[in-house]
């Protein structure tokens, strides 16, 4: 059988028979309208897509057609099928989603009345997570001492004081940041989801050195200075780019001169993954730090509690 390839589902590659092309294009609208991440409902859109011509090529002319042993061939296929770019096999977490996304195809067709019932599909082995790499407190407090002015403080307390990811850093106003309230919204967080986020102390003081003392400075060059919402700013006074906040905290980490620090490859995910590793050691319940830190899965949050013993006085 011909391996159906990512980089050719486009559209010289497209369903045959008419029953596929109605579902397939159907799918596609429905899927657009969700909401999704631009980028994550175009792959959407192409795993299922790969999923049909796998059928057609397998003698399916409709989903209706779609038996037990066509999933279990198809998952097979995935597992023994290369990654385009780099060549590898695919990777569980790929595997899952293309599993899902064949599922969301069969639940559309189920809900509109063109099957009356789904395939049940084949159960997939997850190997055991590893256990994530973190910074020690003494090591977050070694990046706080080389900071080179209040914006490096500021976009550390977001990303380790707050759990910020790169893209909520990049895209917060100055009106998501309260520090009187004690609060920060996230209003553009990862699958477009809105949340709160309790401020500390220590993070206040941060955030209002910058906001007082530092920030208005790089307003300066700009005639228009008064209308910028962003809260961070590069230096000619525009919203802070993604990759220059990821090489903020990369560069703070050469600066330490810590080996073990250096090692660890530094990132603002690594930090996320530190406060919330504190977070739980520090007996934080675990609804809580999901909540914190905008997990839709309360899987993607017990994670951490694999990465070290319960130690309550690492954040005294």
């Amino acid at each position: 059988m011909r391996t159906i390839r990512p980089s050719q589902l486009n559209q010289s590659f497209q369903p045959q028979s008419n029953a596929w092309q109605k579902l397939f294009k159907e799918f596609c609208v429905y899927i657009r309208s969700q909401n999704y991440a631009s980028s994550h409902g175009e792959s959407y859109i192409t795993y299922a897509l790969e999923f049909v011509l796998y059928a057609e090529r397998n003698s399916r002319r409709s989903i209706g057609s779609v038996d037990g042993e066509t999933l279990n061939k198809y998952m097979e296929y995935l597992e023994s099928r290369p990654n385009q770019r780099s060549g590898a096999l695919l990777s569980v977490g790929t595997i899952a989603t293309h599993r899902a996304c064949v599922g969301m195809l069969f639940d559309y067709a189920y809900t509109s009345g063109m099957i009356a019932y789904t395939v049940p599909f084949p159960k997939l082995i997850r190997p055991e997570r590893s256990i994530r790499t973190i910074l020690s407190i003494e090591e977050i407090r070694s990046l706080f001492a080389v900071c080179r002015d209040p914006r490096d403080t500021a976009i550390l307390s977001l990303a380790y004081g707050c759990g910020l990811r790169r893209n909520e850093m990049r895209h917060l106003d100055t009106g998501d940041v309260q520090t009187h309230n004690r609060i920060l919204y996230v209003r553009e967080g990862k699958g477009r989801k809105y949340r709160s986020i309790p401020l500390s102390n220590a993070v206040i003081s941060n955030l209002k050195h910058y906001e007082r003392n530092y920030r208005p400075r790089l307003l300066q060059s700009r005639m228009d200075a008064v209308a910028e919402p962003a809260y961070l700013l590069n230096a000619q006074g525009y919203r802070l780019a993604g990759n220059h906040i990821y090489e903020t905290i990369t560069e703070l980490a050469q600066h330490t001169g810590s080996p073990e620090i250096i090692e660890k490859n530094v990132t603002p995910h690594l930090l996320r993954h530190s406060i919330a590793t504190h977070l739980i050691e520090r007996g934080a319940p675990m609804t809580w730090v999901q909540a914190f830190l905008g997990h839709a899965n309360p899987d993607s949050t017990h994670i951490y509690t694999k990465t070290r013993k319960y130690q309550p006085h690492l954040l005294a």
